[in-house]
């Protein structure tokens, strides 16, 4: 038995799918208007995910790789970044 075509989908509200595949490269081909941001924000961390998740899994100590953690951390929650408010906005509830 091999390996899945794909993965993981998620189904989107207009009845198409985010599609993880095996490379950042052939995820952020379906990701159309948003290949560049999506292979500029994974790179970088799926080209050392050994590391990182061994530091983001374990429980709480000095990561093995601080300066790789810390840009992990910076690039979650800096504003204006491909994961900032822009690009997952919160939903809020309706005014009265």
């Amino acid at each position: 038995m091999g390996a899945p075509d794909a993965p993981l989908a998620h189904p989107l509200d207009d009845g198409t799918a985010a599609v993880l595949e095996h490379s950042p490269d052939e995820t952020g081909a379906t990701s159309g208007a948003d290949a560049r941001a999506w292979r500029r924000l994974i790179a970088p961390f799926a080209e050392r995910w050994l590391p990182l998740a061994a530091d983001v899994l374990s429980p709480l100590r000095l990561p093995r790789d601080p300066l790789l953690m810390a840009r992990f951390g910076l690039r979650l929650v800096w504003r204006g970044s491909p994961a900032g408010p822009r690009a997952c906005p919160v939903p809020t509830p309706a005014g009265p």
